[in-house]
């Protein structure tokens, strides 16, 4: 049985909390308290995250 810290769970959990962070429009929040330059920084930041999740994943398969 595969435990429930193991890399690719851990890789999912990451990924799914990205998503999170995205679907709570976080980077509108940010723009709202920091302005446009902010929350343009988080989105890309997030967009990042995803790719790169995406990436290991792929790569993991």
């Amino acid at each position: 049985m595969p435990s429930n810290y193991s890399l690719p769970d851990v890789l999912a959990r990451i990924y799914e909390n990205q998503q999170v962070l995205q679907t709570a429009e976080l980077p509108l929040l940010v723009d709202e308290q920091w302005g446009e330059e902010v929350g343009g920084n988080v989105l890309d930041a997030l967009r990042s995250l995803g790719e790169n999740a995406d990436h290991i994943k792929q790569g993991m398969a």
